[in-house]
């Protein structure tokens, strides 16, 4: 095998440890969607707790059938619509999310594939090389005894 196919393979592995080195950031990327997401359910969780707590007061103001009950029934509505409305976001938020995450899927798929493509050319490149040179050892080790009148050289001094 000749310089410029080592040089060749030389260049694809650097190119594939960039690419892994891009698939590392896009896992990094959906480690940071994925805290995002974590701080989303937690917003969320916020948002049921008011829902809880403001349903609790509704069913308290119906029982004690209080003179304040439309007031505070106002009260709870605005309440409730503030939480519909957290709970709308974190909705997009999700969606966004979940769609992000797809797409980053998506690209770890489709650069691991092409990754995989890339080192199993290689693998098939090294065989290559690995015969190539098993080949001229051999031709090498046979020289001695096509050519008797050359001087004897030892394994050391062929190293």
């Amino acid at each position: 095998m000749n310089a410029d196919k080592i040089l060749k393979s030389l260049a694809e592995l650097q190119q594939n440890l960039q690419d892994i080195e891009s698939a590392k950031q896009q896992v990094l990327n959906v480690v940071n969607s994925s805290a995002e997401f974590s701080s989303s359910a937690s917003a969320c969780k916020i948002a049921f707790e008011g829902i809880a707590s403001s349903s609790r007061e509704i069913v308290e103001n119906f029982n004690s059938l209080s003179v304040n009950l439309l007031s505070q029934l106002s009260n709870n509505i605005v309440l409730l619509q503030n939480e519909i409305l957290r709970l709308n976001e974190f909705k997009q938020n999700f969606v966004s999310i979940s769609n992000n995450l797809d797409n980053l899927l998506n690209k770890v798929d489709t650069q691991y594939s092409d990754i995989s493509n890339r080192l199993n050319l290689l693998d098939s490149n090294l065989q290559l090389i690995k015969e190539d040179v098993s080949k001229k050892k051999c031709l090498i080790d046979l020289l001695p005894a096509k050519f008797p009148s050359l001087p004897a050289i030892t394994r050391r001094e062929r190293k």
